[in-house]
C-alpha cells in the first residue's frame, strides 16, 4: 500500500476529487484551502501534496478531518453517498466524452488539440527567439504572452489527459493489479 493509498483511506472524498479535478475539484480544494487558513485555495492538481504537507501538524490533521467529513455532507447534498459513486460517475462521464467523439467521427478534439499545441510552443519560440535576438518586449507584453503560456501549459494537460489518459485511470488500474496478484 502506497502513501496516496493510505490518503484515500483517510480523505476518500477529498482524494477522489483532487484525482478528478474539473469543479469538484476546485469544491474540494476551496474546502482545504479553507480548513488550512490559506490565504487562496490551492489548484485541484496540488491538493494531494498540500494534504500530506498537513499531515505533519495535528491541529491540521484535525482541520483536514472536518474538512473531509463537510465535503462529504457536500457530496451527499449532489447525491453521492461515497467517494465509489464519485470515481465511478468522473469515469462514466469520460466514457461518454470518448464515445461520442468514435460514434460522430468528431475531428474537433484533435483540431483544438493541434491549435493549444501549436499556441503553446509559438508562444514559447516567440520568448526563445526574442530572448536570442535580444530584443526586448515592452514592459505591457511580456506578462501578457507569460499569462498566455500558462494557460496553454495547463491547457496542454488536458489534450493530453483526453488523448493519453489520466492518472485517475492508472490509480484504478493499479488497484485491480493489486487486487489480482494478491489472490
Amino acid at each position: 500500500m502506497g502513501f496516496s493509498d493510505v490518503l484515500k483511506k483517510i480523505y476518500p472524498f477529498l482524494s477522489v476529487a483532487a484525482s478528478i479535478g474539473g469543479p469538484i475539484g476546485t469544491i474540494a480544494a476551496g474546502a482545504v484551502g479553507s480548513a488550512l487558513n490559506l490565504s487562496k485555495p490551492p489548484a485541484a492538481n496540488d491538493l494531494e501534496s498540500v494534504i500530506t504537507n498537513a499531515l505533519a501538524d495535528p491541529a491540521q490533521r484535525t482541520a483536514l478531518q472536518k474538512a473531509e467529513q463537510d465535503f462529504q455532507v457536500q457530496m451527499a447534498q449532489l447525491g453521492y453517498q461515497d467517494a465509489e459513486a464519485l470515481a465511478a460517475d468522473a469515469n462514466a462521464d469520460r466514457a461518454s466524452a470518448r464515445l461520442r467523439e468514435e460514434t460522430l467521427k468528431d475531428r474537433m478534439p484533435a483540431i483544438l488539440a493541434v491549435v493549444v499545441n501549436v499556441g503553446f510552443f509559438g508562444v514559447v519560440g516567440v520568448l526563445i527567439w526574442s530572448g536570442v535576438k535580444g530584443i526586448e518586449l515592452s514592459s505591457g507584453v511580456r506578462p501578457v504572452l507569460f499569462m498566455l503560456l500558462g494557460t496553454l501549459a495547463r491547457e496542454m494537460t488536458s489534450v493530453y489527459a483526453y488523448f493519453f489518459g489520466t492518472s485517475a485511470s492508472s490509480d484504478s488500474k493499479t488497484e485491480i493489479i493489486a487486487d489480482i496478484a494478491k489472490s
